[in-house]
Order: structure tokens, then C-alpha cells, then sequence
């Protein structure tokens, strides 16, 4: 049976038996007991049943705890009007993830001393940056993946991993890489990242091919090598327009395919993230004093065309496809999902663990997944939409 546990859960109900009831027209201050509700017969009819007690909490109509979580129970009280299809959308996602399993595992063959501080995935591969801490330098790998091939006999609906290759993209010695982003013309993909040095070196932007040698003679139009004297911070590419970006202190380099374009001075603060919409008009500058800025590059006037104030220390940012919703990762915990239209932020996803390191989130709009990694080495799942917490 159903338990109300509340008096905010009556009101709920009261609410909802108003669309029923064609003879109540003025507003009071309770509710009368020959009010008419559908709910409510159904709800004694429920009571009346051994059933097994089902416990929640309801406010404004969202679910804040479910116990004891049935499929077939939640299609039940789904008819009946009493879940929400994102609740039900949620739960059978989170039934999901706990079934995930370990597919492939492959070990790179490199040193005791060596360690992974940041893996961004693509479209075709993994890239991750390794530090060697004795020597100060950063080895840039990829991992492919190759797929079995489903066969009539297997019962799998999707392809499995068989196999991983690791190879390697550079390596640089006395230097950091701070940020990267990848892309793809034809058959090949490229890795743009940006990297400070440690000694008297220039610090360097590089646009290079993925499992490809970096001494190969063939000749590549696409890679480009860019030198700054300030600290490079952040980097971003657009497909549509053929431009990236490179953030660099209190600005940021716009460069098209060919040649450098623009500078851009920001008002205050290090972009620690950039990203493009979808036709590259608009690049969103996520700063360290922990504002969200943006600039329309259509206009000659460089001044930001939007400005959030979020939180300290803004670290890493992703514009959805809606181009109205950006979710931003920060150094004090957080996790936000913010509407620009509004300029305020919606909700912050729970539990997220981040304190001073960058640590790039990913996300996949079409299964409404949102997955972040924390300081606290565990990896966790929201649903990307509310904000529910799937999986850790």
C-alpha cells in the first residue's frame, strides 16, 4: 500500500484531485471529504490489499527517496499516476549500471614512477597523459580499441572490446600538459593540447596526429606548433568553422586553419576551460575567479556578450547540443548544471570530489549519462538531466 508520510504529501494529493472535481471552485484552506478523487478510490483499494508497504517522500511532485526499487511495481504505480517517467527513465538506467562489468583490461608497459593524471576519450580512441615526477616530463599516449564481431550465435547486442592498443603521441620532456581536445579529418584523428614548460622553454600549443610517428616523413598540412611566452591554461576546437582556440593569461588566441587570427583580452581571470557552440560563433570562457564568460567572435566588440557568476575556481566546462545549458566542474566539490537563458544555476549533481586538479568530465545527451571522476579516486554516475545519482 501506499504511505503518506506527510502533510505536504496530502496537499499533493489535494492538488491533483482538483482536475477531477467540476464542483470545486473557491480555494480553502482544507479539503472536504466528499471531494471527489480517483486517486483516492484507487489509492483504498490499494490499502485494502496484503501488498507489501512502498515508502517515499514526496515534494512538489519528484521523488526524493525510493525503497525497495521493482520494475514491475514502478510500471504499476506509474499507471496509476503516481511516478514520473524520468523517476522510472532513472531507475531502470541506475538497474543498468550495476550490472556493469569489466569488458577488457590492458597494462601499459611503462615505469614504477610513472602516473596517469589526465584521460579524455574521442571519437575513435583514448588519450591520456602520464608524468614521469623525477624527471618532470609528460608522455602523451592513445589507446585504441578493436571490437569482436557479433555473430548469429552470441547472444551480445553490442559489439565487445576483444583487444586494446596503446601507442604513443609525443613525448616532452620538462614539460606539463595542462588541456586537450581532439578532432578528426577523414581517417585521422588529431590531438591539440597545450603544455608549460619547466625550464627556459617557450610554452608550446601543438596540433598532432593520433598513432602516428611524430618524426614520420610524410608531410601533414593539418599539424600545426604554436609558441607563447605566457602559461597556456586551456585549448579549443571547432569543426565547423576549422578554428581553435588556445587560453592563455587573461586571454585567449584564436587561430582559423591556416594562419593566427586574433587575440582576445579577457576582463579578469585565467580561462582554465574554453568550448565552442555547434557553428563556432561563440566561444564559452570558464574562469579561474570563477566566472562564466562569452564572446561572440561575429563582433568587433570584444567584450563579453554573457557573463554568470558561479563559483571559485571554475575548472572544466561542456556546452550541450540545446546550446542552452552548459555544465561546468569547479575546485571546491562542484558540479553544475546552468541555464544560460536564465544566467542561474539549476542544480549541482551530488558528491562530486574535486578539490585543486583538473578533471574532465564526459557525457552522452542520448543515454542522459553524465560521468565525473573525483579527487577521491571513485568514479561516478548522474542521470544528466536532474541530476540523480546513478551509479559509483
Amino acid at each position: 500500500m501506499l504511505a503518506l508520510d506527510d502533510e505536504l504529501s496530502q496537499d499533493f494529493m489535494l492538488m491533483q484531485s482538483r482536475q477531477w472535481s467540476s464542483g470545486y471552485t473557491t480555494a480553502v484552506t482544507g479539503y472536504s471529504s466528499e471531494l471527489h478523487c480517483p486517486t483516492k478510490t484507487k489509492r483504498d483499494e490499494i490499502m485494502r490489499s496484503n501488498q507489501k508497504t512502498l515508502q517515499f517522500n514526496i515534494h512538489s511532485g519528484v521523488y526524493n527517496k525510493l525503497v525497495d526499487f521493482k520494475l514491475p511495481h514502478c510500471l504499476q504505480y506509474r499507471e496509476n499516476g503516481m511516478t514520473s517517467k524520468c523517476n522510472l527513465s532513472s531507475q531502470v538506467v541506475s538497474l543498468k549500471l550495476r550490472q556493469l562489468k569489466l569488458v577488457n583490461s590492458s597494462r601499459v608497459d611503462l615505469s614504477d614512477y610513472v602516473s596517469c593524471y589526465y584521460v579524455k576519450g574521442f571519437k575513435r580512441d583514448l588519450v591520456g597523459v602520464w608524468t614521469y615526477h623525477e624527471y618532470s616530463a609528460a608522455l602523451l599516449k592513445s589507446v585504441s580499441f578493436q571490437y569482436s564481431k557479433l555473430t548469429s550465435k552470441s547472444d551480445d547486442l553490442l559489439p565487445s572490446i576483444s583487444e586494446a592498443f596503446c601507442s604513443d603521441i609525443v613525448n616532452l620532456p620538462s614539460y606539463k600538459v595542462f588541456d586537450l581536445c581532439g578532432l578528426s579529418t577523414g581517417d585521422q584523428d588529431y590531438i591539440l593540447y597545450v603544455a608549460n614548460s619547466y625550464s627556459r622553454h617557450k610554452n608550446i600549443a601543438h596540433l598532432a596526429p593520433i598513432d602516428v610517428n611524430e618524426w614520420a616523413d610524410q608531410p601533414d598540412d593539418v599539424v600545426r606548433r604554436f609558441e607563447h611566452q605566457e602559461i597556456l591554461w586551456s585549448c579549443a576546437w571547432n569543426s565547423f568553422k576549422r578554428r581553435f582556440a588556445i587560453g592563455a593569461d587573461r586571454c585567449f588566441y584564436l587561430h582559423d586553419y591556416v594562419s593566427f587570427s586574433d587575440k582576445i583580452e579577457l576582463p579578469k581571470g585565467q580561462p582554465h576551460s574554453l568550448d565552442f557552440n555547434s557553428n563556432g560563433n561563440l566561444l564559452y570562457c570558464g574562469l579561474h575567479m570563477g566566472e562564466l564568460t562569452c564572446f561572440d567572435l561575429r563582433s568587433d566588440d570584444r567584450v563579453p556578450a554573457l557573463t554568470v557568476s558561479l563559483c571559485k575556481n571554475i575548472s572544466y566546462i561542456k556546452l550541450l547540443s540545446d546550446e542552452q545549458t552548459i555544465i561546468a566542474s569547479g575546485f571546491n566539490n562542484v558540479l553544475l548544471n546552468i541555464d544560460l537563458r536564465t544566467k542561474k544555476i539549476v542544480f549541482q549533481y551530488p558528491n562530486h570530489h574535486s578539490l585543486y586538479k583538473k578533471l574532465a568530465f564526459s557525457l552522452d545527451e542520448s543515454l542522459n549519462i553524465l560521468c565525473a571522476p573525483g579527487e577521491d579516486n571513485i568514479t561516478r554516475l548522474w542521470t544528466l538531466n536532474d541530476g540523480k545519482l546513478l551509479h559509483s
